[in-house]
Formats: structure tokens, sequence, C-alpha cells
């Protein structure tokens, strides 16, 4: 699928991701590049002012950072306006999202860290690497990424008696200075050429699908296996300590198709569906039955996870998430046929009026007995915070829609956000969705969650009475307010005055977004 055309306006406000390693070790913070990052990062926002860093990863401490040589005031500054630290856990459906939101992905590290790389790029973003041993196996500096120069010469050496090479992993403050001039020359040359920005992005984007998918690479899997073993016995009978090497499998368990589904899989649970009843996760390329909502914990997923461990739950295996056949569905209740009550309808049918009589006893029962019966439970509800402070906003999960809602709001309440009990928010299918709604909103004000709305521009109706809301234009956004309330006013906005409000950067955004609202 070719990249969506990106336009020199939007290249103007560009947005960066940086990643942490899943565990959040400190360490990688400074191994991955953070440092360079930060201290690009403030020069670049100087040149591109309306430029958004998002960095997924827990932030240093304010004594780690000054340790480091980071100004700490300025960060601080930009954490305000320009920085977003999303420091919750974020799925792998979510990262996708974010990486298909951002430009650019930031990772001028030490070390070589593949399947984030081939992550970015498969979602459009452009790479920002560093020439560490590996680099050039998946990126190629002009064609598909950015490849900063420095990393190899100063963290990896030969040793010379061996000639083996290691790596001498060691903060170097000039090296990162001078990865953040490279940053910002590589990445400004390509902001004000948006052809040669979408030429990279599109070599990034065809590079993951044609050389990094998982259909690519299983097609030499056992080949490589084999090679790989043949050159460990090799070099194991040539010092001696290997005689005779047993010999490998020709094939897996299994088979040939299977493992491009494998290799394309999330490598960790991911829950896919939950109705109370049961629960469907997909796991290493398979989709995994669970009854009921028991928690799980990681040696659970194991196939022979029932057979050694205690009270582990039984679970069912599939490929394809249709072969359950719905069996994670909850029973709709249906009334059962009974062979008594046919029976005696038939017997009654000669006589209409007392037939109708018995059928309305048997239909008084039945609502008295439904009555009576256990109520289902209410339905599961998963609500969960994905990004904080992003221009004064909080972006929640809440099952499958994403708000933004001012960090000021109190606590998340869907009832509350779908009927207009915030000053604002903003609502939408994806993540991506909601960031550009805020990303819009910024841009209009020019500033993060104003407390007083620009009076510049006169306020004009756009529509008046639709569905009982009227719908404003001002400082190129549309307002939808309830009739019933009065004129707009800039100020009633920002102070919250209105008993609900919409917004959207069209007449039609907004009028889909009171709609959704209803």
């Amino acid at each position: 699928m070719p990249v969506a055309e990106v336009s020199a306006a939007e290249l103007q406000a560009p947005r960066f991701l940086f990643i942490n390693s899943a565990n959040q070790n400190p360490e990688n913070f400074v191994h991955r590049g953070g440092l360079a990052i930060l201290k690009f990062w403030l020069g670049m926002v100087a040149t591109y002012p309306l430029a958004r860093l998002y960095l997924r990863c827990a932030r240093p401490s304010d004594d780690a950072l000054v340790a480091f040589g980071i100004d700490v005031a300025a960060l601080r500054g930009e954490e305000t306006r320009s920085i977003v630290w999303i420091q919750e856990f974020v799925s792998h459906q979510e990262m996708a999202r974010l990486m298909s939101h951002v430009h650019f992905f930031l990772l001028p590290s030490v070390f070589l860290h593949s399947v984030s790389i081939m992550h970015a790029m498969a979602q459009g973003a452009v790479p920002v690497v560093s020439d560490t041993i590996g680099t050039s196996c998946y990126v190629t500096h002009g064609e598909n990424g950015i490849v900063l120069q420095g990393v190899r010469e100063s963290n990896w050496q030969v040793e010379p008696t061996t000639g083996v090479t290691i790596d001498d992993a060691r903060r170097n403050s000039a090296l990162e200075d001078d990865l953040a001039r490279q940053m910002q020359a590589s990445v400004s040359s390509l902001i004000e050429d948006p052809a040669a920005y979408r030429a990279m992005r599109e070599g990034a984007r065809r590079a993951s699908q044609t050389q990094f998918s998982g259909e690519t690479f299983c097609t030499t899997f056992w080949e490589d296996v084999h090679r790989l073993w043949g050159e460990y016995v090799g070099l194991k009978g040539r010092e001696g300590r290997i005689k005779t090497a047993p010999p490998l499998p020709q094939h897996g368990l299994l088979q040939d198709s299977d493992w491009p589904r494998v290799f394309e899989s999330v490598p960790q649970p991911m829950t896919r569906i939950r109705t109370g009843r049961g629960r469907v996760t997909e796991l290493g390329g398979m989709f995994i039955y669970t009854a009921g909502d028991a928690k799980m914990s990681l040696q659970d997923w194991s196939v022979l996870a029932e057979y050694w461990r205690t009270g582990a739950p039984p679970l069912a295996f599939v490929r394809d998430i249709s072969e359950f056949g719905g069996k994670y569905l909850a029973e709709v209740a249906m009334p059962a046929r009974h062979t008594a009550i046919d029976f005696v309808s038939r017997q009654l049918l000669p006589f209409p009026r007392l037939h109708r009589l018995a059928a309305r006893c048997l239909k008084f029962f039945r609502r008295v007995l439904r009555k009576e019966s256990p109520r289902d439970k209410p339905p599961h509800v998963d609500i969960q915070l994905v990004a904080q402070d992003i221009a004064g906003m909080n972006v929640i999960r809440c099952n499958a829609h994403y708000y933004a809602i001012p960090q000021d709001g109190g606590a998340f309440s869907e009832e509350k956000a779908n009927h207009g009990g915030y000053r604002l928010c903003f609502k939408g299918n994806s993540l991506k969705h909601v960031l550009s709604k805020v990303s819009e909103y910024e841009r209009a004000f020019g500033q993060a969650m104003p407390s007083a709305m620009p009076e510049g521009d006169r306020p004009i109706m756009a529509e008046e009475g639709f569905l009982g809301f009227n719908i404003v234009r001002h400082a190129d956004l549309f307002f939808a307010i309830p009739q019933g309330e009065g004129a707009f006013a800039p100020e009633r906005v920002s102070a919250g005055g209105y008993s609900r409000m919409y917004t959207g950067p069209t007449l039609e955004a907004a009028k889909a977004a009171v709609e959704a609202g209803k």
C-alpha cells in the first residue's frame, strides 16, 4: 500500500518518536541515544517551533539529566509545549499507530535494535539511526533512512589477537553533540525538501515489505540454521571441542507455510476479544481461547502448562480466529422448545379462546421467572491512560475509542466525555485520529489549552439548529454549542461555560462530533 502524501506545510510541524527498551532500563536511555536526542531537540525547536517529540520511555530524574549535561530548565520549558513523555504501557497496536503518526523515528543507538527499526519502517516513519554494527543490513543512508556516523568508530573495536569485534559502550559527550548536529542537519534538509522526504519514506515502507516480511525471512530460515550449525561444528572441530556433531532436523514442527504467520505475530500476549464469558488472545502466531476472565501468568500461555502447572487454565489453540466458531461469544437467551408446551398448544388449537388464555398465562409466568433470574454481568470497561500532557490534555483509551480531555478535568468518565461534560473533549477511533485533532486545535490557537481564547477573529455562524446545536466558526475551528445556552463567547469556551461542546477542523467534522455524542 503506498504511503500517504505528506505536504510541505505538514512537514513544517514535524513529529518525532524515540522509544526505550521494553524493560525501561534507565541505562538504555543513554545507550539508545536519548541524551543525543534531547540535545538535538533543544536546537530543533528553535528552527521549527511547531515540531513535536514523543518519548516512549521513563523520564530520567532532573539530577540525572543535570549530571548528563542537559539544560533542565530549557527541557522543562519544552515539556509543556513540544515534548511529550509517554511513560505508561503501550500495546503493540498503539505503538503501530504512534509510529504511523510521526514523520521520523529516532534511534541513534550504540547497539542495533532491528525489530524497532523494522516496525517503524513498516509504519512509514523515516528511521534516523546510528552506524552501529548491523545497521547496514536494514537502513541505507539516503534511500530508506538517515544513518548517523561516529558510533561504530567510538564504541566498537577489533581485538588485535583474535580479530573479534567487541563493544566498549561508554558515554561520550562529544559524540552526543556531534550526533545532535548530524540529526539537525539531515532532518532539516528533508523537511525543506518534501519530495525527498516522501521518496525516503516510501523507500522505508518498501524495504520493510520486500526485505523484512515474515514470508521473506522464512524462505531461507532453515538454510540459515544449517549454515550456522555447520560453521559452529567446523569451529568447534578445529578447536578439538567436538568430535561427532548430531544431525540437525530437516523440518520443524511447523509447516513451511506457517513460518510467516509466526514471525509477523505479536511476541507477547495481546488480548483481541474479551466478552466476560471468554477471552481470545494472540501470541506467537496463534489465537488462544481461555474460558472466563481469569488472570494469566506468563508461564500459563505454554501449550504444556495445564499438564505440569497446578491450577493452570486449559487453553484452546487455533491458527485463525474463525476456527473457534464463536465459542467466545456470550450465549443468547432463547426460549427452549418444550415438547409438553407443543403438545398442549396442538390440543387447544380447536378452542381459540382457551388457547389465547393459556398463551397469556404462559407469557406471564415466563416474565416472572425472567425477572427472578440473575441479571447479566455489566459489560467490561477497559480504560487506560495512553499519553499524558499533550498540549495540556491527557489521552485515554476507553474500550475501542480514544479521548483527549484537559489535564485538570478530573478522573475520566466515558459518559461525561460523550455528553459534553468536559470543557473540551476530542474523540476518535484511533490514537492517530485524536492526536491530529489535538494538533489542529493547538495550531488554531497557537498554544496548549489556553486560559483565554483568542479574540482576534469575530465568530461567524456556520449553521444554526443542527440537532439542537449552533455551529460557529472561530479562529479556523468550528465549535458546536447548545442552542439554548446563548451566543458563542470565546471566554466561555476556556472557562467551561457550556454544558456540552464539540469541535472540528471543518463544519462536517463538527457535525460528525455532534452526531457521535448524541
